[in-house]
């Protein structure tokens, strides 16, 4: 319940920080600047959360394997992919609250939301393929019910 409630304060936050972020110095940018801009920020977030992951992942090679990417996990202090998964979804708030405020204003400035929806799907892409990427490093859902119940009935 704690972890559900520190992403929750997590959104709540990056949704506070789209008006600043909407307010950045705003250039005209063209639409395929624009997009440009989100598809490298998304391979890039992708390609540094994998990278990350595979090199923490492959130092702790005997270590208990990790929980998939989840809202119930710890965001903070535990497996690194909780946390690019827990900023994934801070980045995501960020983008959408800055592009409603930019869309409101009567000069729309979309690049602080471009570049926060970039990184944001970037992390979330990367928590997922290093999932599937490596899914003998993760624990599956059963198992980890049946390690919490074995601890209850402790």
């Amino acid at each position: 319940m704690v972890a559900i409630a520190m992403r929750i304060l997590l959104v709540i936050a990056g949704i506070g920080v789209g008006p600043r972020v909407s307010e950045w110095d705003c250039a005209r940018a063209s639409v395929p600047s624009l997009v440009g801009t989100f598809l490298v920020l998304s391979l890039l977030g992708t390609a540094v959360v994998t990278g990350l992951a595979a090199v923490v992942r492959g130092g702790r090679a005997r270590a208990a394997p990790w929980m998939p990417p989840s809202w119930r996990a710890r965001p903070l202090f535990g497996e690194p992919l909780q946390f690019f998964h827990a900023m994934g979804w801070y980045f995501l708030a960020a983008a959408a609250s800055a592009t409603i405020v930019a869309l409101r204003g009567t000069e729309p400035c979309l690049q602080g939301a471009v570049m926060a929806g970039g990184l944001g799907v970037g992390l979330l892409a990367g928590c997922h393929m290093f999932v599937h990427l490596s899914p003998r490093n993760f624990r599956t859902q059963p198992a980890a019910d049946a390690t919490r119940r074995a601890r209850e009935d402790r």
